[in-house]
């Protein structure tokens, strides 16, 4: 694994006239490894290598695997420069962070913002990740279980939605790996279990677990349940969504059937009413 700095801190000596006698020095003081806003970038895997002193340019070729933070980017070719903090990768392009993956023709990568701009045939997949387990192994502590009007089976539905893909996709798309959030733009769909939504823009936010499209707005289902407005708020846990703006909609109503009678059976004569 190779470790490359994006920015080293600088350090300046300043001296002064010897004092008489002269104090014990005292301990020296521990240094940061980088300044506020300097992160390392990781190097996981490469065939290859190439890093310019003078230009600050580095070249990776062949199988990269690449580490920013909580952020993995996987690509065939990914160049950045050390000083700008700028870069960008192509071929077999792939992201990860942990409850997000993203794939598209090319990226360029703002190492300082921890921003990633993702173009051409943009695929984003978001799943909840299940709660981590305790320490030693064990998982959390279940809620109480209330004796009366327990909804402990209820949740257990909404707790599986939470865990459902949803899939984004779109021809341009900006992620901020810091904030979790990400704008798409140009043709954008967005794909969760029995339910699809299309419009001209869509902004996720993994910390409040919502989608909201905005721009030629078109919900349905796999019911034939359709949606049509300017903006519609989707939760991606809850399993709700709120329309706004110029809304029309199609609900399908089930008519109650009438029992069937058994096979074999003679109807009934309706009874004649009295005259």
């Amino acid at each position: 694994m190779l470790l490359l700095a994006l920015a080293l801190p600088a350090m300046a000596l300043a001296q002064g006239p010897p004092a008489s006698p002269p104090a014990a020095p005292a301990p020296p003081a521990k240094q940061p490894a980088a300044q506020e806003g300097q992160k390392d970038i990781y190097l996981d895997h490469a065939d290859r290598i190439r890093v310019n002193n003078r230009t600050h340019d580095v070249e990776v070729t062949g199988a990269v695997a690449l580490r920013h933070e909580d952020a993995r980017f996987f690509a065939d070719l990914i160049r950045f420069n050390t000083q700008t903090k700028l870069g960008t990768a192509t071929g077999n392009l792939r992201f990860q962070d942990r409850e997000t993956t993203i794939t598209g023709s090319q990226v360029n990568i703002d190492f300082r913002e921890r921003r990633a701009a993702f173009v051409g045939n943009v695929v984003m997949v978001t799943q909840k990740q299940p709660e981590a387990a305790a320490p030693g192994g064990k998982q959390p502590a279940a809620p109480p279980r209330e004796k009366a009007g327990n909804h402990a089976d209820e949740d257990r539905p909404l707790r599986s939605y939470r865990e459902q893909k949803s899939t984004i996709t779109c021809s341009r798309l900006e992620y901020s790996y810091r904030d979790k959030q990400a704008v798409a733009s140009g043709g954008v769909k967005a794909v969760q279990r029995d339910r699809t939504a299309y419009g001209d823009k869509a902004v996720y936010s993994e910390q409040e677990d919502t989608l909201l499209i905005t721009g030629n707005v078109r919900v349905e289902n796999t019911k034939g349940e359709t949606f049509r407005c300017d903006r519609v708020l989707i939760s991606l846990g809850e399993d709700w969504l709120e329309a706004q703006g110029g809304v029309a909609s199609h609900f399908l109503v089930k008519d109650e059937e009438e029992p069937k009678a058994p096979a074999g059976a003679i109807p009934s004569t309706p009874a004649k009413k009295p005259e």
